[in-house]
């Protein structure tokens, strides 16, 4: 099953829009939920971030909380569940290919599960699978959370298994030095492996995937907390096991 997004000479062409054309209020408000991807913010934070008109964002909060498509904690607002399960409709086929093998891993490992996506020189949460521990804490990395590449063990393994030239368009112009060395690294153990990079006192350990074509179109990836990351280095083999069994799928 080829699951990957159609190619480019595919896809219906788009008329760009004038900037006449978009709608301002729109435009800001979506602006807000970008803003919001993946935290929780104050008003007075979203102001700061966004560069708009206190009043405007304040009355765009408001219009989107009517909408359910973020919700309030105290002065702290967030993506609703609404805009989660928006997310979760986005590549059913693709969704559906990935969960068996991430399912299993995640019972195997007792531990969060992720399943990202390519989206341009980010990392989208496609698919979040978390065990049920009785005690102990789990890793949250939410459906429909967006990274920058360099910012997880998801992105390096991506970065590392794709080919040079687009990688150099991906990292653009002197990459930090650092990040090279991780990459580096991660091509030659093909696997990446962080710790507190993402969030502080999370680890994550992850592998590219591969579509029928051969196309890196995202990574599977292990999250635990930084006390338990002895037990994620040991899940290297699982873990490549289940990106395999994904890879078939596609490509079946």
């Amino acid at each position: 099953m080829r699951c990957s997004p159609p190619p480019a000479q595919s896809r219906p062409r788009l008329r760009q829009a004038s900037v006449s054309e978009i709608s301002k209020t729109a435009d800001k408000a979506l602006n807000l939920l970008l803003a919001l991807e993946g935290r929780s913010l104050t008003a007075p934070e979203l102001t700061a971030i966004t560069g708009m008109n206190r009043t405007v964002v304040r009355r765009l909060l408001q219009t989107l909380l009517s909408r359910d498509l973020i919700r309030r904690e105290g002065s702290r607002f967030q993506l609703s569940g609404r805009m989660r399960r928006l997310a979760s409709a986005v590549y059913p086929e693709l969704r559906r290919a990935a969960r068996p093998a991430a399912e299993a891993l995640m019972r195997e490992l007792g531990e969060t599960v992720v399943f990202q996506i390519v989206d341009g020189s980010a990392m989208v949460v496609l698919l979040e699978l978390l065990h049920g521990r009785g005690t102990g804490m789990l890793v949250r990395h939410e459906v429909g959370s967006r990274s920058g590449m360099s910012e997880s063990a998801s992105g390096l393994a991506v970065l590392a298994a794709t080919d040079a030239r687009a990688r150099d368009r991906l990292l653009g112009r002197d990459p930090d030095p650092e990040l090279l060395e991780r990459i580096a690294e991660a091509q030659e153990q093909g696997i990446a492996f962080t710790s507190d990079l993402l969030r502080s006192g999370v680890a994550g350990l992850a592998v590219a995937v591969r579509d029928g074509s051969d196309t890196v179109i995202g990574s599977l990836a292990a999250l635990v907390p930084s006390a338990r990351v002895d037990k994620l280095r040991a899940s290297e083999s699982a873990l490549r096991r289940a990106a395999a069994q994904i890879e078939s799928q596609l490509s079946a």
